[in-house]
């Protein structure tokens, strides 16, 4: 009995390591095959019609230190004419998550004009928004807004959608720990 366990215990152990061994392969495929699609100094992107924040969650009614750096490249973007409008993706579900409200209006108290925001209330993870992007607001270029962290996934997810997707990385914060 104690040898079936231990060799149960070795196919176990062999099973995770090519699980890990796995998992390691598809991150360095993604990163590798994304990220020369994304910048991070904003002189080098190229223009585009359309820039997509992607939500990152809200406190008390205000962004998530994630959300406002990402809001705030945004309008940097717009600001230095690098895109024509905004995207806005995020979950509006009920009034104490209602993301798409606080990106909207923090836009607005920071001088993007109204006809310049779209609105994508269904933008409940990456895929679902950038699903969106392409299927629903019919869109075939655009420049992606988040973090390092998610960036490489998000313009990836884009590119295997036929978006031509590039990236824009939004840290400005130091981020102790992911909490909103």
């Amino acid at each position: 009995m104690k040898s079936f366990f231990f060799s149960n215990n070795k196919l176990i152990k062999f099973c995770l390591a090519i699980i890990v061994v796995m998992l390691l392969s598809i991150n360095f495929y993604v990163k590798k095959y994304a990220n020369k699609f994304c910048y991070k100094k904003i002189s080098n992107i190229p223009h585009t019609h359309v820039g997509l924040i992607l939500g990152a969650g809200i406190k008390n009614q205000s962004p998530s230190v994630y959300l406002k750096d990402r809001l705030d490249k945004g309008i940097e973007l717009y600001k230095l004419k690098k895109v024509d409008q905004l995207l806005i993706s995020g979950d509006n579900g009920n009034d104490k998550d209602d993301e798409i409200t606080v990106m909207k209006n923090y836009l607005l108290l920071n001088g993007i004009p109204l006809n310049k925001i779209l609105i994508d209330t269904a933008g409940y993870d990456t895929y679902s928004s950038m699903h969106r992007a392409k299927n629903i607001f019919h869109l075939d270029t655009i420049i992606v807004i988040t973090q390092n962290y998610h960036l490489d996934r998000a313009v990836f997810i884009g590119r295997k959608l036929h978006l031509n997707c590039y990236g824009f990385m939004a840290d400005k914060s130091k981020y102790k720990k992911y909490n909103y």
